[in-house]
């Protein structure tokens, strides 16, 4: 089954509800991951926070740029009004470890995506 990533982010310096944003995410079908306090508290930036949202696509649907766009305006549509923005998306990967560009590879099961938030 193919999978679209959308990883968002969310500035501390500005007001903003995560769990918010989460909680319309996975309203609207996507699994979502969050960075535990933890981990979070090691970032340069620890007030800022960051979801990856995946969503399968349609059976027999193609990962290309126009689903894949599809995908990221609809998360950004939800996310916008709680203060977050689409940083980065595209197909998900095999593999994929949430927040592995972090370095944070191996916190979470790689083919899980829940709300991590404590």
């Amino acid at each position: 089954m193919k999978k679209a990533l959308v990883i968002v982010v969310f500035d501390g310096d500005c007001e903003n509800d995560v769990d918010r944003a989460a909680l319309e995410l996975e309203r609207a079908g996507f699994q979502v991951a969050r960075l535990t306090d933890e981990l979070r508290a090691t970032l340069d930036h620890p007030l800022d926070d960051f979801l990856e949202a995946t969503i399968a696509l349609d059976a027999g649907q193609e990962a290309d740029d126009e689903a894949i766009d599809e995908i990221c305006d609809q998360v950004s549509d939800i996310v916008l009004p709680h203060g977050g923005w689409v940083d980065e998306y595209g197909p998900l990967r095999p593999n994929h470890s949430p927040f592995s560009f972090f370095g944070f590879s191996g916190f979470f099961p790689n083919d899980t995506y829940k709300n991590t938030k404590n």
